[in-house]
């Protein structure tokens, strides 16, 4: 019987695991992570990487996180974008000089760009960046990131002492 009960219970946790990730239930629960506000003109964009592939293509979390930041630059929401990101698995390619590189391919120029290369992990890239501001005197800045990584992207940079207001992508 005890053997039954574990048996029971799980596919009772396996049940409520596929109810709520292969339905809409999975917007509901990460809804609390997600944190939208409207964007305002600032200082720079900041591009969170979101990874790479081994070949350096962009991942799609990282290609659509850069292609709203260039959106948002071409509106003239700011007049630098910060691209930071290192890649723990392979530091030849950083997400961030990838990431510039497909802005350069698409007609952009090196000069809308600070690059950030070593910061692998959200809480680097906020210090790094809060180094960048502090530098250039930047004191606003839009961070773009995915909308599960919008609520604890944005405390860490307010920990690190960055303005950001979100720019997560819908």
């Amino acid at each position: 019987t005890a053997r039954l009960l574990l048996l029971w219970g799980l596919a009772l946790i396996g049940g409520i695991v596929v109810l709520i990730t292969q339905t809409p239930l999975i917007g509901w629960a990460a809804r609390p992570l997600v944190i939208y506000g409207p964007v305002e003109r600032v200082d720079a964009i900041v591009v969170l990487g979101g990874g790479v592939r081994y070949d350096g293509e962009l991942q799609d979390a990282t290609q659509r996180r850069l292609i709203y930041a260039l959106r948002l630059f071409l509106k003239g929401y700011a007049p630098v974008v910060i691209l930071t990101g290192g890649n723990p698995e392979n530091p030849a390619l950083s997400e961030a000089e990838q990431m510039e590189r497909v802005a350069l391919e698409l007609g952009f120029s090196s000069r809308n760009f600070i690059v950030e290369t070593k910061a692998k992990r959200t809480s680097e890239q906020a210090r790094a960046v809060a180094r960048i501001a502090r530098d250039r005197q930047l004191t606003s800045v839009i961070l773009v990131t995915s909308p599960t990584h919008s609520y604890r992207a944005l405390r860490t940079f307010k920990k690190a002492g960055v303005q950001a207001i979100p720019g997560t992508i819908d």
